[in-house]
């Protein structure tokens, strides 16, 4: 949802990975951190994933080896998430133009990503 508002409205974004959602989330994530190119990796789970009557599915191979590092940095990754409560994600979190900071979880409904992006502009 956000790609397309990244050029025109010069938006930035920090992805933070986390295994949350399911089973496949640890090594699907590994996979993007450990990849030659992790942009690439990234987009290609963005590309083919989605909700199934099972659950969520589709996305990158997951990796077949965890390195430590990856374990370790994931690990870290999500108790940010943990020592703020948050349990949903994506988490975004955004500084409006009044300097304020925002924070909502979850994806926003409709036309709601619009309007939020037009106060931090």
């Amino acid at each position: 949802m956000l790609t397309p508002l990244i050029g025109p409205e010069d938006l930035q974004l920090r992805w933070i990975p986390v295994a949350l959602l399911s089973e496949s989330s640890l090594p699907k994530a590994a996979a993007i951190l450990q990849a030659g190119d992790s942009l690439a990796a990234f987009e290609d789970n963005e590309q083919n994933y989605g909700m199934r009557d099972d659950g969520p599915g589709g996305g990158i191979t997951p990796a077949k080896q965890v390195l430590d590092q990856t374990l370790l940095d994931l690990a870290a990754n999500l108790g940010l998430l943990q020592e703020q409560n948050i349990s949903v994600v994506p988490v975004t979190v955004l500084r409006a133009t009044d300097g304020k900071g925002l924070m909502f979880q979850g994806v926003p409904p409709g036309k709601t990503l619009q309007r939020i992006l037009a106060i931090v502009q």
